[in-house]
């Protein structure tokens, strides 16, 4: 009989244990950015705070400006730029009509 904890290899691929508690593995990416020295600091310093890595914590404040920003930018295209749609006064076949590019760019 084989160990009673032992993990497949496939799901122990994916899961790791620790304390108890079962988090799921997913993939990263690794990125490198060049951070003022007081910006560096500021995240040893919280890192510190947290009792956790400064990977972390950048990850943390990313994770928070893209959910933040998401939030921001509603509607579509059209919507967003209703309110600058006829604003501009000209010929109402401007954008179709070829006679009005004649010369344009020479």
């Amino acid at each position: 009989m084989g160990d009673p904890l032992a993990i497949d290899p496939k799901t122990q691929a994916s899961i790791m244990v620790v304390a108890g508690w079962y988090y799921e593995v997913k993939t990263v990416k690794t990125i490198s950015l060049k951070l003022p020295e007081s910006l560096d600091k500021q995240i040893c310093w919280e890192a510190r705070r947290r009792g956790t890595t400064k990977s972390k914590v950048v990850r943390s404040a990313i994770e928070s400006f893209v959910k933040q920003r998401r939030g921001k930018v509603k509607g579509s295209c059209l919507e967003l730029a209703g309110d600058i749609i006829g604003s501009v006064e000209g010929p109402p076949d401007l954008s179709t009509n070829k006679k009005y590019m004649e010369g344009f760019g020479e």
